[in-house]
């Protein structure tokens, strides 16, 4: 049974990925005078490190420029959360399991919390800006008395689920099905998230309920 959940924000508590990609990600590249992407190609290929995503489209600011004009383009909005995610913490909650925030995101999941400040009282432990999602797993053991069979990270890139295994803990993929996305990047990304080593993937707050038997 597993006691202690570990989820990224963007793209598995928050339904992120669409406003960043409509606001910030062709933003930045329109400002530049950059092609615009589509959405199936940035979920298909932008995974960490982000920087070096940049890169490979054309963009040559400096970092700290880079993410300047990222959260600029953000306009300060706050992305939704996923349909059903309240309900699936209340439900850990109420099971007795730890919920555990670990995002590398820092700006936008301020803000996320700071709106949702339900979300953010059922967190146990809150990892924000974690850019060694790895530690931060590997230190979930000592800090809730558990071995790491009891513990699972729940996230949507393949970085998640490969830090997961890296770190001794179980990974499930979380593969939302977002309007935007094809049937067949959908089912390419769920592939991804298998081949990197997560034991289940599910595309719904419905779904997590199944995995975690609530």
């Amino acid at each position: 049974m597993k006691t202690v959940g570990a989820f990224d924000l963007d793209g598995v508590l928050a339904n992120s990925l669409g406003h960043h990609y409509e606001t910030a990600i062709c933003g930045v590249l329109k400002s530049l005078g950059l092609p615009l992407v589509t959405f199936d190609y940035v979920r298909l290929t932008c995974h960490p490190p982000f920087e070096v995503w940049w890169e490979q489209q054309g963009v040559k600011l400096p970092t700290t420029e880079l993410w300047t004009q990222y959260h600029r383009h953000m306009e300060n909005k706050v992305p939704d959360l996923m349909p059903g995610t309240l309900d699936f913490c209340r439900r850990c909650q109420a099971k007795g399991i730890n919920l555990v925030l670990v995002t590398a995101s820092s700006n936008t999941a301020t803000k996320i919390l700071e709106k949702y400040s339900e979300l953010q009282k059922m967190f146990d432990e809150t990892f924000l800006g974690a850019q060694d999602k790895v530690s931060t797993l590997l230190s979930l053991p000592q800090r809730f008395n558990v071995s790491p069979s009891e513990i699972v990270m729940v996230g949507d890139m393949r970085s998640d689920i490969l830090d997961a295994r890296r770190a001794g803990v179980d990974a499930v993929g979380f593969n939302h099905p977002y309007p935007e996305c094809s049937a067949d990047v959908l089912a390419e990304v769920k592939k991804s998230l298998f081949d990197a080593g997560a034991c289940h993937v599910c595309a719904s707050m419905e779904d997590l309920c199944d995995y975690f038997g609530i």
